[in-house]
């Protein structure tokens, strides 16, 4: 095998192997039971690493000692265990919704009603302890943002906040548009197209707070996409973990 980084064109192709091995051989996602063992491994390091850019200082053995255990092990702030814990708590509720998603009739992958619940089940633990200090009461979690947001550092200036209902809803249209795109290879690699997306709804920044996390957590667009890509479960299976089919029925 050669040594170094894999080529992004041979990781494209593990995960297109990936997601038909869980499509054919596996009869789609497991639910979360069946696949307890798996779900625990990505839910420790998809909120340590979620929280961890957005400056969290929780390490590992923390994170996996509030989530398995509820203990907050070490002396950090109580804001920085409320991130990862409305972390874990949105990441949960949004493989049910994928799982459960086979259930449903919509086309849709994701909606507003979805994007608003994941940003309050993420923020909501966060706002008991360290409100945002420039957060009138209708920018609370699951509302969006009244306030322009000044420049970031590399030049991105967010739209204003009235027109955030609007590209909210083109984000959504986009989001759905790429769903019923999904098995069509001619527009680009999976990956790139939830990248694009992602980096849409960033450019958006529809929230006061939070953005950074509701972007990874929710609309890449994993809330009904068990019935197109089983996102959730193809991490799964993409990362190698033994086993893999002893999860599924």
């Amino acid at each position: 095998m050669p040594r170094g980084r894999p080529t992004r064109a041979s990781v494209y192709a593990r995960l297109d192997t990936a997601l038909d091995e869980l499509r054919s051989r596996l009869g789609g996602l497991p639910t979360p039971e069946e696949a307890a063992y798996v779900w625990r491994d990505i839910w420790h390091l998809e909120a340590h690493h979620s929280t961890a850019l957005e400056g969290n200082t929780l390490v590992i053995r923390e994170v996996e000692a509030l989530l398995d255990q509820g203990r907050a092990v070490g002396a950090k702030p109580l804001k920085e265990y409320m991130e990862v814990k409305g972390y874990s708590d949105a990441a949960t509720w949004v493989y049910s919704q994928a799982h459960n998603g086979d259930q449903l009739s919509t086309d849709e992958l994701v909606t507003l009603t979805e994007l608003r619940q994941t940003h309050e089940t993420l923020m909501a633990p966060v706002w008991q302890v360290a409100p945002h200090p420039e957060a009138s009461e209708r920018e609370s979690p699951g509302n969006f943002r009244e306030h322009d947001i000044h420049p970031f550092d590399g030049g991105m200036t967010p739209p204003s906040w009235s027109l955030v209902p609007s590209m909210v809803q083109d984000w959504i249209d986009m989001a759905n548009g790429i769903g019923r795109r999904l098995r069509d290879p001619s527009h680009g690699p999976l990956p790139e197209q939830f990248a694009t997306l992602h980096n849409a709804f960033e450019r958006v920044h529809p929230f006061i707070d939070g953005n950074g996390r509701v972007g990874p957590s929710d609309p890449e667009p994993r809330p009904r996409s068990a019935r197109v890509s089983a996102d959730r479960g193809a991490e799964a299976a993409a990362s190698g973990v033994p086993d893999r089919h002893a999860t599924c029925r």
